[in-house]
């Protein structure tokens, strides 16, 4: 059987997300709150989630790789 690519319920196709998180510094102000103009960025230091998610209707699916390897719903 040839690979499909996997689809929403509703018909919609789904791409595949990454949550991603970033380290952001910032100063502490004289008055102790912090301040409001960022530091330093560390961009990318982490994946949280990956996940697929409908780009019509927002559904949201977990994934698999089949035995070659393809993104699979599962």
């Amino acid at each position: 059987m040839a690979y499909q690519t996997p689809t929403c319920s509703c018909g919609g196709k789904l791409l595949f997300v990454e949550l991603e998180y970033t380290e952001v510094h910032y100063r502490i102000t004289k008055k102790g709150e912090k301040s409001k103009k960022v530091y330093d960025k560390v961009d990318k230091i982490g994946v949280n989630e990956q996940l697929m998610k409908c780009e019509d209707c927002g559904n949201r699916y977990s994934w698999n790789h089949d035995d070659k390897g393809r993104i699979i719903i599962g």
